[in-house]
C-alpha cells in the first residue's frame, strides 16, 4: 500500500499536513523543515519505504509501528554499516503517536484532527494534531502489524 503525505501548512514551529491512507485522511504534525538536522528537521520530500519497526527505547517502549527507509535520502530503519552518501543519516524516523512537533524526532504523528492544546508546563496554545492515539491505531489497522511492502510518499 501506497501513503500519501502532502505537507500543506509549513509554519516556524511545525510542518502540517494531510496523510491519506486507503482512501481515508489524516491530519499530520511535524517538525518544521530546518535543513534536513537530525532530530530537529522533518524528513525530506521523497519516497520512503516503511519497514516494520519496534521501539525498543523510551516513552514508546514496545510499540510496534514503521521506520522510514530511503538510503539515497540517509534515512534508515537502523543505523547503517556504511554510508557515504550527501545528506546527514537519520535513524529511527517513525509514524507515532504525538501531539505536538516537540515530541517527535524526524517523525511524522498523526491525528484525527488540528487543534490547539497547551503543552504540560507552557502556558501558551501551540499547534498540534487531536486524537493522534486513535488515529495511529487505525493506520497500524489497515497497515497491519509487521507487514512489509508498504511505501511513503512525502510532498
Amino acid at each position: 500500500m501506497i501513503l500519501n503525505l502532502k505537507r500543506d501548512a509549513p509554519r516556524l514551529d511545525c510542518q502540517q499536513g494531510i496523510l491519506s491512507v486507503n482512501g481515508v485522511n489524516y491530519f499530520t504534525i511535524e517538525r518544521p523543515w530546518l535543513q534536513d538536522l537530525p532530530g530537529k528537521s522533518c524528513v525530506p520530500v521523497g519516497t520512503y519505504a516503511l519497514v516494520p519497526h519496534t521501539v525498543v527505547n523510551g516513552p514508546l517502549h514496545g510499540l510496534q509501528t514503521y521506520a522510514f527507509s530511503n538510503a539515497e535520502l540517509g534515512v534508515f530503519p537502523e543505523p547503517p554499516a556504511d554510508y557515504s552518501g550527501p545528506n546527514p543519516v537519520r535513524v529511527a524516523c517513525l509514524i507515532h503517536p504525538a501531539n505536538w512537533a516537540f515530541q517527535l524526532e524526524g517523525c511524522i504523528a498523526p491525528g484525527l484532527a488540528r487543534g490547539l492544546l497547551v503543552p504540560p508546563g507552557s502556558p501558551a496554545l501551540e499547534p498540534a494534531v487531536l486524537s493522534s492515539d486513535d488515529a495511529f491505531r487505525e493506520i497500524i489497522g489497515v497497515l497491519g502489524v509487521g507487514a512489509s511492502g508498504h511505501s511513503l510518499v512525502i510532498q
